[in-house]
């Protein structure tokens, strides 16, 4: 893979590009957003697990920088994590757009050829962005998240169901993000109509297992290989 690194209009983000990569080309894309207090370098080794079609992949870095509070070099989504303003996710929707808009002409990809996903927090603001958007999502992964706000969140969704795919796997020995969250989440999509779902646990704790890999890779091929 190759790697470059962008600073973009509203965030800085990691490209992977296939070996074979060339220039003019249109690849599918998939955006992998990183958890709380981890930065855009933290997923780039699931490139190397994925056995999918040549993908661009996209590592984009969360805007906040909690150096200031916390003694760890990260960055954050949302911040507390688990319960952010209406202000907030308003600033961070914006700049996801701008991103997103940013990437689909850079690649001139089709905006329905495109999937988001994320792990922890990020996997939060693939359910929360990517439902909200599904002109151009094609897909949604979440690893180890959870749905913020549900009690309101499908209520809010101002567009029809469509056949926008959801992969969801969670550990049950997570004790960050408990198991029977991924559960409801999964749960409370289908009830409202996410029919095109995929949900498996492992036995592992708050990470990502070896086992995901090859379902996801199966998950993405298809996605891509479909009309």
């Amino acid at each position: 893979m190759k790697l470059k690194e962008f600073s973009g209009e509203s965030l800085k983000y990691i490209v992977s590009e296939p070996d074979e990569y060339i220039e003019g080309k249109i690849y599918p894309i998939v955006i992998l957003l990183h958890g709380f207090g981890a930065s855009m370098r933290d997923l780039i080794g699931m490139v190397s697990y994925l056995n999918c079609q040549p993908c661009i992949y996209i590592f984009p870095n969360a805007p906040i920088d909690l150096k200031i509070s916390y003694s760890f070099d990260g960055y954050a989504w949302i911040n507390p994590p688990d319960q952010p303003t209406d202000e907030g996710l308003k600033l961070l929707s914006n700049s996801l757009d701008i991103l997103i808009d940013e990437i689909i002409e850079k690649y001139n990809v089709k905006e329905n050829h495109v999937v988001i996903g994320g792990f922890s927090q990020g996997g939060m603001l693939s359910y929360w962005y990517g439902l909200q958007h599904p002109q151009k999502f094609k897909g949604i992964i979440c690893l180890s998240g959870k749905l913020i706000f549900e009690d309101k969140f499908f209520q809010n969704l101002k567009h029809k169901i469509t056949d926008q795919r959801i992969y969801i796997e969670h550990g049950t020995q997570d004790n960050i993000i408990s198991i029977f969250d991924a559960r409801k989440a999964r749960d409370l999509l289908r009830k409202n109509g996410f029919e095109n779902l995929e949900y498996y646990e492992s036995e592992i704790a708050h990470s990502i297992s070896d086992s995901t890999y090859p379902r996801l890779s199966r998950w993405l091929n298809n996605i891509f290989e479909s009309k």
